[in-house]
C-alpha cells in the first residue's frame, strides 16, 4: 500500500489512530505501545479476521500485509490496519439494531486461539490502591476533591461490593471449570464502540478485548437499563430464542466494569503528568459512570430485574 496522505483519527485512551489514504482506498491504522495492551491487539486481530471470513460483516476487517501478517511492529508500537468503517461513533444507538448486532456476533463460531474467559483478573485488587491514593493525597487539588465526593457516595457499600465481586468471580470460575457455563464470542465494550453508518447500519470497532465468554459480558449493558431491557431481550431472542439472562454472570460483569471504571478513570486524575483538561474529562467520566453503576448495583441488590415483565397480582 502506497500511502498518499495520513490524517489523525479519533484518539483512544491507549492507542494512536490514523486514516491512511492510498490511490485505491482509505484504511484505518491503529498503533498500540508495546506493553500491557499490545498483546490484546495481537491476540484479537486474528480472531477478528476469522469472524469476517465466517460471515460477520458489521466491522472493518483487518487488512493483512503482503506477507500475510495481521499485526506488525514499528518502533515501540504494534500496528494493525483495517478497512475504514464509514460513519460516527455514538453511545446513543437504537436498541433493536444493537440487539441484532450482538446476536449476530454471539451466533458466529470461530477459533479463538485460547482467548477464553477464565475469571482470573481481580478488578478489585487493581482498584484498591488507586482509591487509597486518592483518599490519602496530602494536598488534593479540586479535581481530586470532586472525585472524593463520588468515593464518599459509594463508600457505605464499597466493602460489600468488593466481597460480592470476588465471590461472583470465584463462582463463575468454578462453573467454567466444570463446563457448566455456556460461552460465545464476545466484544466486551460493544456499547462504547458502536459506529453508525450513513445508512443507519451499526458496526463495531475496537475489538482488542475479544474473547469467548458468557453472553452477559456483552448483554448486561442493555439488560440493566429499564427503558431498554425488555425491547433488547425480545429482539435478541429473535435470533437466540432460548436465551435467559444468567443473573450470576450479569452481576459479575456489572461489578467488574464498576471496579475497572474506578481504577481506569481515577488513576489519570492522580497523574500529575496528565494535562489538566484531560484530567477534568476523566473526572466527568468518573462521576457519571461510577455513580450510574453504583445505582445499577443497588437496583440489582433490591432484586430488580429490568428485563422481566412486571409481576401482577391476581385479582
Amino acid at each position: 500500500m502506497a500511502v498518499q496522505s495520513l490524517e489523525p483519527a479519533a484518539r483512544g485512551t491507549v492507542a494512536q489512530t490514523w486514516i491512511a489514504h492510498s490511490l485505491e482506498a482509505a484504511f484505518f491504522v491503529k498503533a498500540v505501545p508495546i506493553g500491557r495492551y499490545s498483546g490484546l491487539l495481537e491476540r484479537a486481530v486474528p480472531i477478528q479476521h476469522r469472524l469476517w471470513r465466517a460471515g460477520f460483516s458489521q466491522m472493518g476487517p483487518p487488512i493483512p500485509t503482503r506477507s500475510g501478517a495481521l499485526t506488525f511492529p514499528l518502533g515501540d508500537h504494534i500496528l494493525a490496519v483495517y478497512a475504514v468503517v464509514p460513519g460516527f461513533v455514538s453511545f446513543d444507538f437504537p436498541v433493536e439494531p444493537f440487539a441484532d448486532l450482538l446476536a449476530a456476533l454471539h451466533g458466529t463460531a470461530v477459533d479463538v486461539d485460547g482467548q477464553v474467559e477464565t475469571f482470573e483478573i481481580d478488578a478489585v485488587a487493581r482498584a484498591e490502591p488507586v482509591v487509597a491514593a486518592a483518599l490519602v493525597q496530602p494536598e488534593p487539588d479540586p479535581l481530586i476533591l470532586a472525585a472524593r465526593e463520588t468515593l464518599d457516595l459509594i463508600a457505605p457499600t464499597l466493602e460489600r461490593d468488593k466481597a460480592e465481586a470476588r465471590q461472583a468471580r470465584d463462582a463463575l470460575r468454578r462453573r467454567a471449570l466444570a463446563g457448566a457455563l455456556p460461552m460465545v464470542v464476545t466484544h466486551y465494550d460493544a456499547h462504547h464502540n458502536v459506529m453508525i453508518a450513513p445508512d443507519g447500519r451499526l458496526n463495531l470497532v475496537d475489538w482488542d478485548e475479544l474473547m469467548l465468554a458468557p453472553r452477559e459480558r456483552d448483554t448486561w449493558t442493555q439488560l440493566v437499563q429499564p427503558h431498554r431491557a425488555t425491547r433488547f431481550l425480545e429482539r435478541y431472542r429473535d435470533t437466540a430464542p432460548n436465551y435467559e439472562p444468567d443473573i450470576d454472570a450479569l452481576r459479575h460483569y456489572v461489578l467488574t466494569w464498576y471496579f475497572e471504571e474506578i481504577e481506569g478513570l481515577l488513576a489519570p486524575m492522580l497523574d500529575s503528568a496528565v494535562e489538566a483538561e484531560t484530567r477534568a474529562r476523566y473526572l466527568g467520566w468518573f462521576q457519571s459512570s461510577v455513580e450510574e453503576l453504583h445505582e445499577v448495583l443497588r437496583r440489582l441488590e433490591r432484586g430488580e430485574r429490568p428485563w422481566e415483565p412486571p409481576h401482577t397480582e391476581d385479582r
